[in-house]
């Protein structure tokens, strides 16, 4: 669970929500919510041994439908 609150000068306050769920080890949904303005994201990760892959889906009110992916490398823990 993640939670934020963002001010900048001039600009209205900005409340950010994210839920990242893991089923099983290899595998992680997230879904997150912000106010200013208002977008929902989604996503979801997958681990391969030590390399994490995330895609990622965001609903912006101006730009529509964007899509991310990310790669990362996990040193030892």
């Amino acid at each position: 669970l993640y939670g934020e609150a963002e001010k900048e000068i001039g600009v209205k306050i900005n409340f950010k929500a994210g839920l990242e769920y893991m089923p099983d080890k290899k595998y992680t949904f997230n879904i997150g919510v912000k106010t200013n303005p208002m977008d929902i994201c989604f996503g979801t990760g997958f681990y391969f041994n030590s390399i994490k892959v995330n895609l990622g889906f965001q609903l912006h009110p101006v730009l529509g439908t964007t899509s991310s992916v990310d790669l990362q490398y996990l040193f030892a823990q």
